[in-house]
């Protein structure tokens, strides 16, 4: 009896030392040499610059300006390798000044001067200075200029980003698993001990003008980064099943089993930053099942129900930009480094006359002054100390210092902070400066987005329920039947509160006097404006979605699957099958809380759109026999999704309903396969 009781147990141990090593590099495929940003008269040769750029156009057909449809375009197809030629005669614009600097010289012209440009289709006259007239520097003409080819041996002058990334992970675990009471009891208990080193290191500069970055460079080398995690997690679980003296008493050969499992785990992951570039802890998770099976017939009838529940703790947030969509992240940063940097532009041109005015003098776009024309009107005054306002708002609500060191963004935070603009940009000198209207270049071009190559990520706590049931069964020899049945709720809570800090941060940035820097020109839109669009309501929309369900659950889902193998007669061994999918449509968007409030622009939670029903009928047919006494022949036909056609199926949609974007359904598929097995 206590041999019965105690059973028999096994012990299973286990040791792994895994790991996984990764190395990115980002590079233009083609780009124009350096040189060419100097003959433009560009100071800045960095690789991300634009005018380094090459771009492709490729004429398909005839000017389609004046047709009513695409009829009769006779459009030919591309029939060649789109690269680029090692040189180029370019006819262009020079830009650099042609009249003498020295202000006692004859032939001396201001910039600042008065000039009316015409325009040569409409006669009018528009009021500018001497900086704007085309006369007043070399014009046009021919140079020969280079481009580099990736493809042609010239990689390392093009690579603009790289990073090398070592994650080592390793593992002990133990496992019992003890068979009691006759085994009518099944108990299991499991512990494991995961230590996880995770290195990551960005490539360092190469050249300093161009910042393309060097190969030559391994994961302990300088500006280095190691972060440890160690993490123990366990599982237990309990069956029960009926006694033989109680089964054997129970009607049409009955079994019952009950069963209850609890596990803890963590994912085991690369470093994960915040937006902050704070380490954020691997995701954590508890899950919790039960259930019982019942099973009838000697088991030819089966009967299972089993539920369930997932809870994440600090999963990744999934989606672009971290949920905000693809621009979320890119933006917020962007906001940053180009308001920071038009700070020091503006207060150049502002508070000391320097800089391209067509950048920082808002006046003459919105008092229609002249190009930095002094003394103000009125008018512009107002403007002008509406503007300064703006750069003192901003520079008092800089990040730190660590945080533009972090993306590596060129700006010196104590160089803001103490009026010194000319050195506020750090990548480049006053002389450069004073031929820019905005940092878009000297800044925006800068960073790539990541902080030593890892791209920062915002969190949240997930959370999956549900129940499935299926039922198995063999009403007579050689047909088997399966019905299966799932329902499954996930919700999304907690969102990141580094991330919801830092844009809280930005609104209040945003909505202070420095929301009204603007983006790239005097007349350009406010960073208030790109960043609410942006940043704020998506991140509206995202806290909107807090506590709901998690827009790719389809709640239900149902499957049945019935075959038949024929073991003697004329169809010996022929089998047929057919299946049965249905999954209910899954949230693909949510319309608004109003169309009328632009308060209220943001989703409503209540009133989801879901993509439509899915369902497919798969039809099989195969034969099977030996070749050999060792060689088994066998040779099946299967159809997918019978009678149907290829079809678009809505994954994202407006707000009013409307298809935002879609995937291809690719409708009836059949595939014939040959197996030999021996």
């Amino acid at each position: 009896m206590l041999t019965k009781l105690l059973g028999h147990h096994n012990f299973t141990a286990l040791y792994s030392d895994d790991k996984k090593q990764e190395d990115n590099r980002q590079y233009a495929r083609w780009a124009m040499d350096p040189s060419w940003a100097t003959t433009l008269g560009d100071t800045d040769q960095t690789i991300q610059n634009r005018i380094r750029a090459v771009d492709y156009a490729i004429y398909l057909g005839p000017n389609l300006q004046n047709a009513s449809s695409a009829a009769g375009a006779h459009l030919s197809p591309v029939t060649f390798n789109a690269t680029p030629l090692s040189t180029y005669n370019i006819y262009y614009f020079n830009s650099n000044w042609n009249k003498p600097t020295d202000s006692t010289n004859p032939a001396y012209v201001d910039p600042n001067a008065a000039y009316t440009y015409y325009d040569p289709l409409t006669g009018k006259g528009t009021a500018s200075s001497q900086a704007g007239n085309p006369a007043n520097y070399v014009g046009w003409t021919t140079t020969q200029a280079k481009v580099l080819n990736a493809d042609n041996g010239d990689i390392n002058k093009l690579y603009f980003a790289a990073s090398k990334d070592q994650v080592d992970v390793k593992s002990t675990a133990a496992n019992w698993q003890g068979f009691l009471w006759d085994d009518n009891i099944v108990a299991t208990y499991g512990i494991r001990h995961d230590d996880l080193v995770h290195r990551s290191v960005s490539a360092p500069i190469g050249d300093a003008a161009s910042k393309t970055v060097s190969m030559n460079y391994d994961i302990n080398s300088s500006g280095s980064s190691r972060v440890d995690y160690s993490r123990n997690t366990s599982l237990w679980s309990i069956v029960l099943h009926t006694p033989k003296e109680i089964r054997k008493h129970l009607p049409l050969g009955t079994d019952i089993s009950l069963f209850y499992n609890h596990s803890d785990n963590w994912n085991a992951q690369s470093t994960r930053l915040d937006i902050e570039g704070n380490n954020i802890p691997n995701a954590t998770g508890k899950t919790k099942e039960y259930g019982v099976l019942i099973t009838l017939l000697d088991d030819k009838v089966s009967f299972k129900a089993n539920w369930y529940q997932t809870n994440m703790y600090g999963a990744t947030l999934q989606g672009d930009g971290a949920g905000l969509g693809s621009s979320g992240i890119s933006s917020m940063l962007q906001v940053e480094a180009v308001g920071a940097g038009n700070a020091a532009i503006l207060a150049r041109g502002i508070y000391n006359g320097k800089g391209q005015a067509w950048g920082w003098d808002y006046a003459w776009n919105d008092n229609s002054t002249a190009y930095g024309a002094q003394p103000r009107a009125a008018a512009g005054l107002a403007t002008d100390a509406k503007e300064e306002a703006a750069i003192s708002s901003w520079i008092s609500q800089l990040p730190s210092q660590q945080f533009f060191n972090n993306y590596g963004i060129p700006i010196s935070v104590s160089a803001l902070k103490a009026g010194d603009w000319d050195h506020a940009i750090t990548t480049v000198t006053a002389a450069y400066l004073d031929t820019q209207g905005n940092s878009g270049d000297a800044v925006g071009n800068s960073y790539d987005g990541t902080i030593h190559g890892v791209v920062p990520v915002a969190t949240v706590d997930t959370t999956s329920k549900g129940v499935e049931f299926e039922l198995t069964a063999q009403p007579i020899k050689n047909l088997n039947l399966a019905i299966n049945a799932a329902k499954t709720d996930g919700t999304r809570s907690n969102l990141s509160s580094t991330l919801s800090d830092f844009i809280l941060r930005e609104k209040a940035l945003m909505d202070s006097p420095a929301g009204d820097i603007r983006q790239w020109w005097a007349g350009d839109q406010t960073l208030r404006t790109v960043w609410t669009g942006a940043v704020w309501g998506p991140y509206l929309n995202l806290l909107a979605q807090n506590g709901s369900s998690a827009p790719e659950i389809r709640p239900w889902r149902f499957n049945t699957v019935a075959s038949y193998y024929f073991d003697k007669g004329l169809f010996k061994g022929v089998n047929v099958g057919a299946g049965y999918r249905w999954q209910q449509g899954a949230i693909v968007g949510y319309a608004l809380q109003s169309y009328t409030d632009s308060a209220k622009e943001i989703l409503d939670v209540t009133k989801p759109f879901r993509s439509p029903v899915e369902d497919a009928v798969d039809l099989w047919l195969g034969y099977e026999r030996k070749l050999t006494s060792h060689v088994n022949w066998k040779i099946q036909l299967n159809v997918h999704s019978v009678g149907q056609k290829a079809h678009l199926i809505p994954i994202a949609v407006q707000p009013d309903g409307s298809p935002a974007q879609y995937r291809i359904a690719e409708g009836a598929l059949w595939q014939i396969t040959n197996t030999f097995t021996f």
